[in-house]
């Protein structure tokens, strides 16, 4: 089994060898290499800001993703892990207060990529429509009469 994401382009034309899917039984598995869903998973927690990245002295890095509360599959924090920024996930556990840390499964994954997008995308059009509410169509006169 592979992810829908590797499918789609298993050897990158700048790869010097093919994807090795993080799903292929469709639960995690760490013998991975540039996974498309881990990837874009990992983007999403590290967003445009470097200060989500916990990164060690040794370059083992830790990243926090909050799991959107509309999720049926799982609640709490999807806990990713890695070395520096390459493109290998070492681990991506599910973990909340109630319940033991479980592996992620390729439902999972991909139901809290697909909520984040629809969230990204909500988001975009709040900002879109905010803007659009405070800049006036037509521009004001000035108070002292000029341009």
């Amino acid at each position: 089994m592979t992810c829908k994401f590797c499918k789609a382009d298993l050897q990158p034309e700048n790869f010097a060898q093919p994807r090795q899917c993080a799903f292929r039984s469709g639960v995690f598995n760490s013998d991975n290499w540039m996974c498309d869903l881990m990837s874009q998973l990992r983007y999403a927690a590290i967003g445009e800001s470097e200060e989500k990245l916990h990164q060690t002295t040794d370059g083992e890095s830790c990243l926090v993703l909050p799991i959107p509360e509309e999720a049926e599959t799982c609640t709490g924090f999807l806990v990713m892990t890695m070395y520096k920024r390459r493109g290998c996930t070492g681990q991506a556990l599910i973990m909340c207060d109630d319940d033991e840390p479980t592996h992620l499964t390729l439902s999972q994954a991909e139901e809290i990529l697909s909520l984040l997008k629809f969230s990204h995308k909500r988001n975009i059009a709040d900002s879109e429509r905010s803007l659009t509410q405070q800049i006036p169509l037509q521009p004001e006169p000035c108070k002292d009469g000029g341009p």
